[in-house]
């Protein structure tokens, strides 16, 4: 079973679809363990709309968090939290931010707390020579630097929002629940302290921002009063995350190494774990040709074991090729003629179509066909994001 995400935006052509800042990203990060693939794209010309089709996952994080009864162990939010590093590990290996990382988008199987990351329309890469957008990520989950300056931000801004979904696993409440980017600052302060001016300038706050906090409370709690049976390591992975300079936050890579993990590490290293080590092709392979795959796997001697990992890495190659390639669909009703057409042979004109003088209406099939032209429905119009010589007809 998969899940489908209808698109808000409005799509006319397979070029849009090619330029789709999400798919493209989705694209390029192929297939991960604990990140929701993209398995095909549904486009329906007439009604100018575009269906993501995806992993299917039983719940979000907010919404296990909210119907559980009992509390999630120290052990399950460290997994959890494992697992949302291992994936922000590979988006940032390809030189994306997710930026809107919360609870409600980490995908969950309650029953085996297996989690992927999820909603990649707001991921971006940094701009060198540009600032990126201000009002990005939630405002609950987002860093100092989001809230002091006018874009002026990097990876690990997710790391931040990482830190505060932690937090919510472990105690069910949001850490930093402003009501707006004044308050926002406040409790951040509150809890986390307040910046001297040293540090201001290190999060290279603006000088309205400055004015701003001039007057907040300088008083803080810290976290280990809100934490009072948490470990020591477990503390200073929050103050590792929630630094307050950006620079000084430890990075995902660095995060999954982290000894507040070491209780659960072992879990994941003697479970089938798979990931995707390269990253996928810009564009996918033509003229027959299959991506190198990378993975990281773990090998057992014993016999039947390697059975099974060879039918799970078999799964997992398939599951790879179907994120880096996604095939977009279109309905039983369209036609799609595959191959260059002969202009004087097919010309298309508004809401009709001809063929060679002949006019057929959309949804049945036209008779004397030019050899050179295959029509298929429910055609695969693309596999990958190259679209060369494929033609759609409009309705």
């Amino acid at each position: 079973m998969y899940a489908l995400k209808v698109m808000k935006d409005r799509f006319r052509t397979l070029e849009q679809i090619k330029n789709n800042e999400e798919i493209q990203v989705m694209q390029r990060i192929g297939y991960h363990t604990n990140i929701v693939g993209l398995q095909e794209v549904i486009f329906e010309p007439e009604k100018y709309r575009l269906t993501l089709v995806m992993d299917l996952m039983e719940c979000n994080l907010l919404d296990m968090i909210a119907h559980e009864k009992v509390p999630l162990s120290m052990k399950e939010c460290l997994s959890l939290t494992y697992q949302l590093f291992s994936a922000l590990s590979h988006v940032h290996k390809l030189g994306y931010i997710h930026r809107d990382i919360k609870p409600e988008n980490c995908l969950v199987n309650s029953s085996t707390l297996e989690l992927k990351l999820a909603d990649f329309g707001s991921t971006r890469t940094p701009s060198r020579d540009s600032t990126m957008t201000e009002y990005i990520a939630t405002r609950w989950y987002r860093p100092p630097e989001c809230l002091l300056t006018s874009g002026d931000y990097g990876s690990a801004l997710d790391v931040w929002a990482v830190g505060c979904v932690f937090y919510e696993l472990l105690t069910k409440m949001p850490l930093f629940p402003g009501n707006n980017s004044i308050d926002q600052l406040q409790r951040i302060h509150s809890i986390m302290g307040a910046p001297d001016t040293r540090t201001l300038s290190r999060v290279h706050a603006s000088d309205s921002a400055i004015q701003n906090i001039k007057n907040l409370d300088s008083k803080h709690s810290g976290l280990k009063s809100l934490l009072p049976t948490a470990s020591d390591e477990v503390i200073d992975l929050f103050n590792n995350l929630l630094a307050y300079v950006p620079d000084d936050r430890i990075s995902a890579e660095d995060a999954l190494k982290h000894p507040a993990f070491d209780i659960i590490r072992e879990d994941f290293i003697k479970r089938p774990y798979s990931m995707v080590i390269e990253s996928a092709p810009v564009t996918s392979p033509v003229h027959g040709e299959r991506p190198k795959i990378g993975r990281m796997e773990t090998n057992n001697n014993n016999n039947k074991n390697r059975r099974k990992q060879s039918q799970r890495n078999n799964q997992s190659r398939l599951q790879q090729a179907r994120a880096r390639n996604p095939r977009i669909l279109v309905p039983k009703n369209r036609l799609v003629q595959i191959g260059k057409p002969n202009q004087q042979q097919i010309n298309h004109n508004h809401n009709h179509i001809h063929y060679q003088g002949q006019q057929q209406r959309m949804g049945g099939y036209p008779t004397n066909i030019p050899a050179n032209i295959k029509l298929k429905p429910q055609s695969v119009l693309c596999q990958g994001s190259m679209l060369p010589g494929i033609h759609i007809t409009h309705h």
